[in-house]
C-alpha cells in the first residue's frame, strides 16, 4: 500500500442490497453498512461489531447470536429482526424501528435506544444495564426478567409492559408512562418514578425500597404485599390503590392526608417496620398534599 493511505476500517458496503443472502458467520467487524439493505438477510453469528449502520435496512433479518458491540445502528429498521443472545453491548440505536423485535437474552448493557421504537416486542431476559431508553416506545413489549439496572427510561413509554421480575434497581423513569404495566415481583429499590404515570399498574409483591415516587399516579394501581421502605409517596395518586400488607417505614413518606390512617391501620412487625392491614381503607383518599 502506497506510503500515507490507511486501510478501511471494515468492508465497504454502503447502499449494498444484499437482502435475503447469507452472511452467517461473516466477518463484517468495523464495516461500513450506512443506508444498505439486509432485509431478510441471515446474519445469524455474524461479526459486526463497530459496524457503522446508518439507516439500513435490516427488517426481518435473522441476527440470532451476533456480535454488534458498539455497532451503530442510527435510525435503521430492525422491524420483526431476529437478535436474539446477540452482543449489542455500548450499540448505538437511537431512534432505530424495531417493531416486534427478538431481544430475548440480548446484551444491551450500556447502549443507546433513545427514542427507539420496541412497541410489542420481544426482550424477555434481555440485559439492559445503564442502557438509555429515554423518550423509547415499548408499548405492550415484553421484558419479564429483563435486567434494567441503572437504565434511564425518563418519558419511555412502557404501558401495557410485562415486567414481571425485572431487575430496576436505581432505575431513572422519571415521567414514564407505566400504565397497565405489570411490575409485580420486579426490584424496584431506588428507582426514580417522579411524576411517572402508574395508573392501575400491577406491582404486588414488588420491591420498591428507597423510592421516589413523588407526584406519580397510580390509580387503581395494585400494590398488595410491596415493600415501600424509605420510600417517598408525598403527592402521590393513590386513589383507589389496593394498599393491603404492604410494608413501610419511619422513612416511608406518605400523602399527608392518608399518613393518620395508614398508621392507624398498620402494625409493627419488626423494630421500625410496619405492615399495612386493610389497604382498602384508603381507597377513597384524595391525591395530592
Amino acid at each position: 500500500m502506497p506510503a500515507g493511505l490507511v486501510a478501511p476500517a471494515g468492508p465497504a458496503l454502503a447502499r449494498a442490497v444484499l437482502s435475503g443472502e447469507n452472511l452467517a458467520g461473516a466477518n463484517l467487524a468495523d464495516a461500513d453498512l450506512n443506508g444498505a439493505d439486509l432485509s431478510g438477510a441471515n446474519l445469524s453469528g455474524a461479526d459486526l461489531s463497530g459496524a457503522t449502520a446508518v439507516r439500513a435496512m435490516l427488517a426481518r433479518a435473522g441476527m440470532a447470536n451476533a456480535n454488534l458491540a458498539d455497532a451503530d445502528l442510527t435510525r435503521a429498521s430492525l422491524l420483526e429482526a431476529d437478535l436474539s443472545g446477540a452482543d449489542l453491548s455500548g450499540a448505538d440505536l437511537t431512534s432505530a424501528d424495531m417493531f416486534r423485535v427478538n431481544l430475548a437474552d440480548a446484551k444491551l448493557t450500556g447502549a443507546t435506544l433513545a427514542g427507539a421504537h420496541l412497541v410489542r416486542g420481544n426482550l424477555v431476559s434481555a440485559d439492559l444495564s445503564g442502557a438509555t431508553l429515554a423518550g423509547a416506545d415499548l408499548f405492550e413489549a415484553t421484558l419479564r426478567a429483563a435486567v434494567l439496572r441503572d437504565a434511564t427510561l425518563r418519558e419511555a413509554v412502557l404501558a401495557g409492559v410485562d415486567l414481571f421480575r425485572a431487575d430496576l434497581t436505581h432505575a431513572d423513569l422519571t415521567g414514564a408512562e407505566l400504565d397497565h404495566a405489570d411490575l409485580a415481583g420486579a426490584r424496584l429499590a431506588g428507582a426514580d418514578f417522579t411524576g411517572a404515570r402508574l395508573n392501575g399498574a400491577t406491582l404486588r409483591y414488588s420491591n420498591m425500597a428507597d423510592a421516589e415516587l413523588a407526584g406519580a399516579e397510580l390509580f387503581m394501581a395494585d400494590l398488595r404485599g410491596a415493600t415501600l421502605t424509605g420510600a417517598d409517596l408525598s403527592g402521590a395518586d393513590l386513589r383507589g390503590a389496593d394498599l393491603a400488607d404492604v410494608t413501610w417505614s419511619a422513612a416511608t413518606a406518605w400523602p399527608q392526608h392518608i399518613g393518620k390512617d395508614v398508621e392507624a391501620t398498620s402494625v409493627e412487625v419488626e423494630p421500625g417496620i410496619w405492615r399495612l392491614g386493610d389497604g382498602d381503607l384508603l381507597a377513597a383518599g384524595g391525591t395530592t398534599a
